[in-house]
């Protein structure tokens, strides 16, 4: 399945087990451990709010030639814009 990460206080994504490693991942534990600091980025923000994130960042990834095949752009836009986060909480700590 994957891991449950915690991106903010209270905030949770799911990183799948195909977004752990270039190499084929059997146990997530294998990988990541809990109470692990580990980077990752946010792939996708489902219609339910469910956050999928990836441990596959760039500049980390091997040679574009894994079991899935090289990689291809189909030019395929982002279903979100990205824009900046505002903490609205943030101005009542000082």
């Amino acid at each position: 399945f994957g891991a449950m990460v915690e991106i903010l206080p209270g905030k949770e994504g799911l990183v799948h087990v195909s977004q752990m490693s270039e190499d084929f991942v059997d146990d997530p534990s294998t990988v990541v451990s809990i109470g692990q600091k580990i980077m990752v980025k946010v792939m996708e923000i489902d219609e339910k709010g469910r956050i999928n994130l990836t441990m596959l960042l760039e500049g980390e990834k091997k040679g574009g030639t894994g079991s899935r095949g090289p990689q291809r752009d189909f030019g395929r836009q982002p279903r979100f814009e990205k824009k900046p986060y505002f903490n609205p909480s943030s101005k009542f700590r000082k």
